[in-house]
């Protein structure tokens, strides 16, 4: 399990999750174009979906999200 912030600690949460002592984490998880996952804490362990908060990397810029140019209609 992630170890608790001070928030967390105090009681000062209202995250179900944390209430019930489940392993999960407060950061985004990215998921990729090519459907891989990253979260973006570096010491994250739980899994995909143990995450609170999930965005498509196309909304952080990832270049993965970008169409292949090979895909893109021939246009003329």
């Amino acid at each position: 399990m992630l170890e608790r912030t001070a928030t967390q600690q105090s009681g000062a949460t209202s995250c179900r999750w944390c209430t019930d002592d489940l392993a999960h984490c407060h950061d985004p998880l990215v998921v990729h174009g090519t459907g891989t996952t990253e979260c973006l804490s570096e010491a994250c362990v739980v899994p995909a979906e143990a995450h609170d908060v999930t965005v498509c990397c196309a909304e952080l810029g990832c270049p993965c999200a970008e169409p292949a140019l090979a895909d893109l209609p021939v246009v003329g």
